[in-house]
């Protein structure tokens, strides 16, 4: 069974007066300096534990005591305890915590939302908190698709997720895809139709030139849908010599990423500048 705190984790009394304990002050600093720079809470509690120190004795690390450590004022210091956050770090935190907290747009959700699109039709999602203040969804205006409940944080560290497959399988992810001449049936159809109809003496120059700008379209639209080498030449030097994100890179995500698709159970891929999913 763990013992309780008698202080707030960071602290610890010597000699009848209340001080600094530095091996939890270290980690309690590490709390605020990631959560500022976008790490989650889940996140964070995945990472304390390789510093060596629990919480209490006999306890294993939670989201309630990095919660517990994030909306502490004590550490700003008062006439009992001395101060362990600086002034200007534990703002930063507190206005990202009331932002989650209010069901407010995360600033970095913000960056990236022009990006969320409907997996079955491709549309822009829209973030929606209509059922309660902690349950955010996204929602298609167009086919009506509503995603599960997925919190700004956990679309972000599944952005990552990603991320760092692509970071991590370069090869894999730039692999160049063999454009071929048949393109699509649409245009082999009417390329077929155009040979028949130029030997024709009887059709017309305008169905001719009709039939011949309808081949091109189809054409160009098969095309669209192939990875051009550039964009694949593109993704390599984006992605050479990265090593693996902790927090969204948002330089790197508007770089390499051209749609972030939501499923209905909250399933997030990604469409790279190469039009290869992930």
């Amino acid at each position: 069974m763990s013992k309780k705190r008698n202080f707030p984790f960071g602290y610890q009394m010597i000699d009848g007066k209340i001080d600094i304990n530095m091996e939890e002050a270290i980690v309690a600093h590490f709390i605020f300096q990631k959560y500022s720079e976008g790490f989650s809470v889940p996140k964070l509690t995945e990472r304390i534990p390789t510093f060596g120190v629990s919480y209490r004795e006999g306890s294993r690390w939670n989201k309630n005591m990095v919660c517990r450590i994030l909306d502490n004022t004590t550490y700003l210091g008062n006439d009992e305890y001395p101060q362990i956050i600086e002034e200007s770090l534990f703002g930063q935190v507190s206005s990202r915590r009331s932002i989650i907290q209010s069901g407010r747009l995360n600033p970095t959700i913000k960056a990236v939302r022009e990006k969320i699109c409907c997996i079955k039709c491709g549309q822009k999602l829209s973030r929606s908190t209509h059922h309660n203040k902690q349950n955010m969804v996204w929602i298609c205006s167009n086919c009506g698709i509503e995603t599960g409940n997925i919190s700004d944080d956990e679309l972000l560290e599944r952005i990552i997720g990603v991320l760092n497959f692509v970071i991590t399988h370069p090869v894999q992810v730039t692999q160049s895809t063999k454009v071929t001449q048949c393109l699509s049936l649409e245009s082999m159809r009417l390329t077929n139709e155009i040979n028949r109809k130029m030997s024709d003496p009887h059709t017309s120059s305008d169905y001719l030139l009709e039939l011949i700008k309808k081949c091109a379209q189809a054409k160009y639209s098969a095309l669209q849908n192939q990875p051009a080498n550039w964009k694949n030449d593109l993704l390599k030097s984006t992605l050479e010599n990265r090593l693996p994100l902790e927090a969204l890179d948002i330089q790197l995500f508007q770089e390499t990423v051209t749609k972030v698709f939501i499923a209905s159970d909250t399933t997030v891929t990604l469409q790279l500048i190469n039009q290869k999913v992930f």
